[in-house]
């Protein structure tokens, strides 16, 4: 969803810099409750945004034949840039052990909806025989491959391919209610209840 967000959104910077605020309001809390820098799930899908607009990007500069090479270079060398700090802060023992810098869901997390994006071509001046891969099957496939590189360092994550299931189903279409600023709401609070009942049974 976090894919799909990031292509249908019309107001980009907008898109990220909620999912990016709430992350940060999350994120404080995680601080003072465990005294961690390790980033929360939001911050995660904050930098998965990131990605996945530069993967645009390129993608729009390499179809568009206005574009100068150069742009076309810089635009390539900005996403692999990006995802080489990505992997960085999860993989190099000065972010992640020593500072404790990491991603909820670790690396293949934080690509799961830029594998999802691979094949969005909306808007972008692409030969038809990639644009035939721009459906659900596809997408839904690309991320499970995203899925499944989480399983070897988390187990528990065999259930996360469970969501693949309504996932083939999804018709791109809009639901009937409007739950966007609920899903926003629903995540910091139901940590918030989490805690409380820790504190209690404790």
């Amino acid at each position: 969803m976090i894919s799909e967000g990031a292509r249908y959104t019309r107001n980009k910077p907008r898109y990220f810099l909620t999912v990016f605020s709430v992350g940060a309001l999350c994120q404080v809390a995680f601080y003072i409750a465990y005294r961690s820098l390790a980033m929360c799930i939001l911050i995660t899908f904050s930098a998965s945004i990131l990605l996945i607009y530069s993967m645009q990007f390129f993608k729009r500069c390499l179809f568009d034949e206005a574009c100068p090479k150069r742009k076309t270079v810089g635009a390539l060398t900005v996403f692999v840039l990006g995802v080489a700090i990505m992997s960085a802060l999860n993989y190099l023992p000065f972010f992640s052990s020593k500072l404790g810098l990491c991603f909820d869901a670790g690396f293949s997390g934080c690509l799961a909806p830029v594998f999802a994006s691979l094949f969005d071509f909306r808007d972008i001046n692409a030969p038809e025989s990639l644009k035939i891969a721009d459906n659900i099957p596809m997408r839904v496939a690309c991320l499970s491959l995203a899925l499944f590189s989480l399983i070897p360092d988390n187990p528990i994550q065999w259930f996360s391919l469970l969501a693949l299931i309504p996932l083939i189903m999804y018709s791109e279409k809009r639901g009937r209610f409007s739950l966007k600023y609920f899903f926003y709401i629903f995540y910091p609070l139901h940590l918030f209840v989490l805690w409380v009942i820790y504190i209690v049974i404790h």
